[in-house]
Parts: C-alpha cells; structure tokens; sequence
C-alpha cells in the first residue's frame, strides 16, 4: 500500500511538470516575439524583425530554444534600408532561466543556428562596413 501511494505521487509530479514544459510556452510565447524585437532594436544600428517566435522547452531540454521564422535586418545609416540579412529561420538555445531575465539585462547563449541565410556585406568608399550596426 505504501509503494502504491509513492507511486501515485511520484507519477502525479511527472504529470504536472510535463504539462508545465508543454503549458509554459504558450504563455510565454507572446511576450517574447515583442520583447526580443524592442532589445534587439534597441541595440543596433538598423531594423530587425521577423515573422513569428516559437517557444520551446521540450526540444533542447532541459535547456529552452527559441525559433524565429522570417528573419530580416536591415541596415541603418549610412547604408540605410540595404538588407544586411535575411533568413528563413533561426533559432537560439539558452538556459530557462534566461526567459525570466529583466529587459535590458544580458542573456548567455548556448548555440544560435541560422537558417538559409542571404548575408550581404558591404563596405563603402569610406571603409565603413555594413555590418557594424
């Protein structure tokens, strides 16, 4: 009787946190495409945006991985409104605690893939390369 109730307890805890891996993501999602815009934005020379932000805390676990859909950067002056890049995806893994920093604070990545870039570099008559946004 005792391992039967250990049993049911342990198996109730596993469920639980299975569906917060599943549940979380969907909560999360939304504040994350916006806030990863503005930071991101708010840090370079230029545009950045995509698409559509996917959470996932299942794919890389115990880690969370982040996918962008549709990513482009454009530059800022002087190569104003020149893509820098553009890709069909990208995605970042990162720890889980790294979702719950305060804007404007750093976050460590482990890995950043990208996805069918096109990356145009450029570099004018005056030696000012378009990537140092």
């Amino acid at each position: 009787m005792n391992k039967k109730r250990i049993l049911k307890w342990v198996s109730g805890v596993f469920v639980i946190l299975v569906l917060l891996l599943i549940g979380v993501p969907f909560f999360l999602e939304a504040r994350i495409g916006p806030m990863i815009r503005q930071e991101v934005n708010r840090s370079i020379n230029g545009t950045f945006d995509f698409a559509r932000a996917e959470l996932s805390l299942i794919r890389n676990f115990p880690n969370a991985r982040i996918a962008l859909k549709d990513v482009y950067l454009l530059n800022g002056a002087p190569f104003e409104g020149d893509t820098l890049l553009k890709a069909s995806g990208a995605h970042m893994v990162m720890g889980i605690g790294e979702l719950f920093r305060e804007a404007g604070q750093p976050i460590t990545l482990q890995e950043v893939v990208i996805d069918q870039a096109d990356l145009r570099l450029r570099v004018d008559g005056e030696d000012r390369a378009n990537y140092q946004i």
